[in-house]
């Protein structure tokens, strides 16, 4: 099994994976692959494309890497304290299920920057700032930089290249 890595900017605490996380097995990855094939398809058509997601496997990292490897791909870090995540998830009104969803909360706030190395064009705090924001200092970046350059580096690590 491969050992975790944790990035310098997002240090994990190993957290125990909770049951419900393996729940979705072989149709969750179906799900996300199918996901990750339909963006590119809508990408090669000429949309740009927006995604939301967490990567919480190192297959999907290397899925998306292959899939998107044509395309423009700005990452994006979303972050925040643990805490917030909590008091986020418990304000929710659609989330009647809480008790059940904060040991995946709480696994997920680990997980979701393993995979990237903590690699990202742009991150934001979203504790820190509003959702517009975050929104306004994403744009600035992509404004001032033109071009993105997380993703091809975080594929030539992965591959153990540089380039």
């Amino acid at each position: 099994m491969q050992q975790p890595i944790a990035s310098k900017k997002h240090p994990s605490k190993r957290r125990r994976r909770p049951k419900s996380r393996n729940l979705l097995g072989r149709l969750g990855r179906f799900f996300v692959s199918g996901l990750n094939q339909t963006i590119a398809a809508l990408a090669g058509m000429g949309h740009n494309v927006v995604v939301d997601t967490v990567l919480t496997e190192a297959s999907y990292v290397t899925e998306i890497l292959t899939l998107w490897q044509s395309f423009p791909v700005w990452l994006v870090g979303l972050s925040c304290p643990l805490e917030t995540v909590h008091q986020r998830a418990a304000a929710r009104t659609d989330r009647s299920w809480w008790p059940s969803y904060l040991p995946v909360a709480t696994w997920m706030f680990d997980e979701v920057h393993e995979h990237t190395l903590g690699i990202y064009d742009v991150e934001v705090d979203t504790s820190r700032l509003t959702p517009a924001e975050c929104a306004i200092q994403i744009k600035q970046v992509l404004a001032e930089r033109g071009s993105p350059s997380a993703f091809k580096q975080l594929a030539a690590l992965i591959s153990g290249t540089s380039g």
